[in-house]
């Protein structure tokens, strides 16, 4: 019996060191998913305050190995108006708190709301780059960067009708 215990020990960890190491690093790609969309910021009814603009950046793995993201940073920007919108830089935590999770299953998608406001009309077309990185399941870094265009720009413009907290413009009155 102590033969045979002695055989199987390396038998077994021979097999879980080979597991791992035959397995490939992840990959990641990063794409927007549907139009960017810009909605107006109104406080107290009717007092209108700018756009809230919004694109969903799909994080996709494609090597088959899970994925988490340790830092992700992106700029926002409007490019009809010549504007950079927002520019961040998040890590592990900050994702987690935002996102909910920082994992992106082997051969799986998160798909990471991103935003920014506006005080000008968005006009576009969107543009939004960065790059995110992480660490596969086995340990090795990797990561992807990215220059995407939002492939149209849906914008809700207000419609602020009487009443709210906003008083109307005084005639006359700069």
């Amino acid at each position: 019996m102590k033969l045979a215990r002695s055989l199987v020990a390396p038998v077994v960890l021979t097999l879980g060191l080979g597991a791992g190491c035959g397995t490939e690093p992840g990959r990641l790609v990063a794409e927007i998913v549907g139009p960017a969309e810009a909605d107006p910021l109104v406080f107290h009814g009717n007092c209108f305050a700018g756009w809230q603009l919004r694109v969903e950046l799909r994080v996709r793995e494609s090597g088959g190995t899970a994925v988490w993201i340790e830092r992700l940073h992106y700029r926002l920007a409007d490019e009809g108006l010549g504007v950079g919108l927002v520019e961040e830089a998040l890590d592990t935590a900050a994702i987690e708190e935002r996102f909910g999770e920082s994992l992106v299953p082997a051969n799986g998608a998160r798909v990471l709301t991103l935003g920014a406001l506006s005080t000008a009309r968005p006009i576009g077309p969107v543009v939004l780059s960065g790059s995110v990185t992480g660490r596969d399941e086995g340990g090795s870094r990797v990561g992807t960067t990215f220059r995407l265009t939002a492939p149209s720009l849906i914008v809700r413009d207000p419609d602020l009708g009487p009443g709210g907290a906003c008083p109307p413009p005084a005639e006359g009155r700069r």
